[in-house]
């Protein structure tokens, strides 16, 4: 799983729109994924998810853990 794992993050680091790309995984997978990402491609992320996705992601979240989303 590391090795799919590590392929998923340098696909999200260069996509063009990093959020379609998110949107497809599932709800653990994207929880699980979003922390171990790099802070810069956590950034691009959140800027590229329209509010509704944003806010979808954010409500399954510890509320630590959102407010790390937010910052």
């Amino acid at each position: 799983m590391a090795a799919g794992q590590s392929e998923l993050q340098q696909t999200l680091a260069t996509a063009g729109e990093p959020a379609v790309e998110f949107a497809a995984l599932s709800r653990s997978e994207q929880r699980e994924v979003f922390f171990q990402l790099p802070d810069t491609v956590r950034q691009s992320l959140v800027a590229d998810m329209d509010d509704e996705q944003l806010r979808a992601f954010v409500r399954r979240l510890d509320p630590d853990e959102g407010t790390d989303v937010l910052g």
